[in-house]
């Protein structure tokens, strides 16, 4: 069969189970409610495709080009979709379980409420997709672009999320309960109200992104960069944090007790009305930082520098400091730290950068 017959004979509704019209041009061919259960499309293009409710389960469709298809309710279960392009296509209500999109171009696709349960989309671009009502159980989306993304309210507990980017995108209310968000990039990204529950946040980068009112107890934060984002009524209660890059971050009125901070830069950083109840800074920069109401009781700060910080009403029954860094008078702190004990520190006439 020549290429060209190959194209005829597929018409919508038709039965082309395990065909193979691979690399062949099918652009904007009418394949609605087709069969085409375990068809080999390799490379095939279908650009502008009409493939509403069409049957692809296990089919080979990688590299193939469906930019613009529609594929509403189309079944890819199980599918080979290595390489492919979907970018702007029509995946509304698909079923996409255990489909293969690894490297997959899905950039504005809509796959609201489509089934991804268990799909592989390792390296996938969804900058811009809409994944509003879309099913992500157990789905791979390590190294995935997902900026621009809407998924608020996913539950993505199950979900793997190494080294994926979310610059940008909309996870407010996403439950990410110990997570492995290893590599993760969410620069300027909402997650207000989200669940990071001992979540894992290694080589994080959250720049300028609001985490506000979210709950991290108990998360382990490594290597990470939050710089000028809004942490704010979050509650961290026994949050780990070492060599994280926090300056100017906003932490005004949280809950970070019987926390970890070590070896973290806190500078400018604004700590006014937030517990750190028995909570350990130490081997950090604080430079410049501001406690105003802040509850400090039985919290000890070490091998800190705590020059220009604002300390103001706050509560500091058993709080302890040493090994510390101050850019005024022993007299003048004692003044604003009554109940405070300060040892092995060093008070600087003038401030030291």
């Amino acid at each position: 069969m020549d290429k060209k017959k190959k194209s005829v004979f597929l018409v919508s509704g038709g039965k082309f189970q395990k065909i193979d019209v691979s690399e062949e041009n099918l652009s904007e061919i009418d394949l609605t409610g087709a069969d085409l259960e375990e068809a080999i499309l390799r490379k095939c293009v279908l650009k502008e495709a009409s493939l509403a409710g069409a049957n692809f389960t296990k089919a080979d469709l990688s590299g193939a080009n469906l930019k613009g298809a529609n594929c509403s309710c189309a079944n890819f279960s199980e599918a080979n979709l290595t390489n492919a392009s979907l970018e702007e296509a029509d995946l509304s209500g698909a079923n996409l379980s255990n489909a293969n999109l690894t490297n997959a171009i899905l950039k504005e696709a809509d796959l609201s409420g489509a089934n991804l349960t268990g799909a592989n989309l390792t390296g996938a671009n969804l900058e811009g997709a809409n994944l509003n009502g879309a099913i992500l159980t157990k789905s791979l989306l390590d190294k995935a672009n997902l900026s621009n993304v809407d998924l608020s309210g996913q539950d993505l507990t199950n979900v793997s999320l190494i080294e994926t980017i979310f610059n940008e995108a909309d996870l407010e209310g996403v439950n990410l309960t110990n997570a492995n968000l290893y590599g993760v990039k969410a620069i300027g990204a909402i997650l207000r109200e989200s669940n990071l529950t001992g979540a894992n946040i290694k080589n994080v980068d959250f720049t300028q992104s609001d985490l506000s009112e979210s709950n991290l107890s108990q998360a382990v934060i490594q290597q990470s960069t939050f710089i000028q984002t809004d942490l704010s009524n979050i509650t961290a209660i026994q949050v780990k944090c070492e060599e994280v890059d926090f300056q100017e971050a906003d932490f005004t009125d949280a809950n970070i007790s019987n926390a970890i901070f070590k070896k973290n830069n806190l500078k400018s950083t604004c700590f006014d009305g937030t517990i750190l109840y028995k909570t350990l800074i130490e081997e950090t920069n604080l430079i410049g930082s501001s406690f105003e109401g802040s509850d400090l009781r039985q919290a000890k700060f070490k091998k800190v520098d705590l020059q220009q910080v604002i300390f103001d009403e706050i509560l500091d029954e058993g709080f302890d400091i040493e090994e510390a860094k101050f850019s005024l008078s022993e007299e003048d702190l004692k003044e604003v730290l009554n109940n405070t004990t300060i040892s092995k520190s060093e008070f600087l006439e003038e401030f030291e950068g």
